[in-house]
């Protein structure tokens, strides 16, 4: 028996309401997978007549109760900038 995954998809298409904001026919698809692992896609579809250049990021948010004991796991030797600090460094 396959374990079934819990997913939720939102969907936003070009409108009259929104086409002030962006000019084109377009369809978005965000995507959000909770199992072991949280995974998010989002795909964007050109729905117009004329080509039109994107860009997109996904941010995770994650709130915690105290950011002290807040650890990230499994990033030694990566490379890094610390915004806060202002510094740029690598994980250890």
């Amino acid at each position: 028996m396959q374990k079934t995954v819990p997913e939720a998809a939102f969907r936003l298409k070009s409108s009259p309401e929104n086409f002030d904001l962006w000019p084109f026919h377009f369809e978005l698809l965000f995507t959000v997978t909770v199992g072991h692992r949280l995974s998010m896609h989002l795909t964007t579809r050109d729905l117009d007549t004329k080509p039109f250049e994107i860009t997109s990021a996904l941010h995770s948010y994650i709130a915690v109760s105290d950011i002290t004991k807040t650890q990230v796991k499994g990033l030694d030797g990566t490379r890094y900038y610390d915004k806060v600090k202002g510094l740029k460094a690598v994980c250890t």
